[in-house]
C-alpha cells in the first residue's frame, strides 16, 4: 500500500510515557503514507519524512501487528486490519474512497493509540471524522466514569457526566455506542437536581 493519505478518526489515550512520541503520531494527520510489510514511511504536511523498518510480531484473525521505532528511538506498535476483513466491515465513518487503515500506538497496550483511515488523493469526509471522534469521546467518558465512581474520588463523577451530556446534547442516543452505560445513566437520573435545565432535558431522553 503506497501513497495514501492518513486521516485521523480515533484517539485512545490512557497513559503517556513519552509525550514526544504521541506528538509525532499526531503529526501524521494528512501525511502521505507508504506502508508495506517491512517498512513504514510517512511524509507529513510539513514535508518532513519519517521512515522506519517494521517487523511483524503478531498475526491474528482480523489484524496484523508490527513493531518499529519512533524518531525518538522508542518502540511503537503498528496495527493494521487485514484487507479482506476491512472491506467486510460496513462502518458509518468511512467514505467509499477509504482503502485501508492503521493504528500507531505506544509499546504498552495500556498506553495510547491513534487510528487513521487511508484514502487516495483526498482526506476522509470531515463529518465522518467528527462522528467517529464523538463516539470515541463518549466511550472514554463512560469508561472514566465507571472507574471513578468506584474509586476513592467519586466526587469527580458529576463533572464527568456533565462533560458527557454536552457531547451527546444533539443526539442523546450516542451514549449507547458505549458499553456498560447502565451505571452512568442511573447516576444521572438519581442526581437530576445538580444539572441545568438543558442537561436535565438530555438525561430525560435516556
Amino acid at each position: 500500500m503506497a501513497n495514501y493519505f492518513a486521516n485521523k478518526f480515533k484517539e485512545s489515550i490512557l497513559k503517556v510515557d513519552h509525550q514526544i512520541d504521541l506528538d509525532f503520531a499526531l503529526t501524521l494527520e494528512h501525511a502521505i503514507i507508504d506502508l508495506t510489510e517491512t517498512a513504514f514511511k510517512a511524509t507529513t504536511s510539513k514535508d518532513k519524512i519519517f521512515h522506519s523498518k517494521i517487523t511483524k510480531v503478531e498475526d491474528e484473525i482480523f489484524t496484523v501487528t508490527y513493531e518499529g521505532k519512533f524518531p525518538s528511538g522508542n518502540v511503537f506498535r503498528l496495527v493494521q486490519p487485514k484487507q479482506e476483513m476491512f472491506f467486510l466491515i460496513e462502518t458509518p465513518f468511512a467514505s467509499k474512497s477509504v482503502e485501508g487503515g492503521f493504528t500507531i500506538a505506544s509499546k504498552y497496550t495500556q498506553g495510547w493509540a491513534i487510528s487513521f483511515y487511508l484514502t487516495p488523493n483526498k482526506p476522509a469526509f470531515k463529518e465522518e471524522v467528527t462522528d467517529a471522534q464523538k463516539t470515541d469521546s463518549v466511550k472514554r467518558h463512560v469508561e472514566v466514569f465507571n472507574a471513578t465512581i468506584n474509586s476513592i474520588y467519586p466526587e469527580n463523577a458529576l463533572a464527568i457526566t456533565q462533560k458527557l451530556l454536552e457531547i451527546i446534547r444533539i443526539d442523546p442516543n450516542l451514549i449507547y455506542r458505549a458499553e456498560h452505560v447502565d451505571q452512568i445513566i442511573a447516576f444521572m437520573k438519581q442526581n437530576m437536581k445538580f444539572y441545568s435545565s438543558a442537561e436535565k432535558d438530555v438525561v430525560s431522553q435516556l
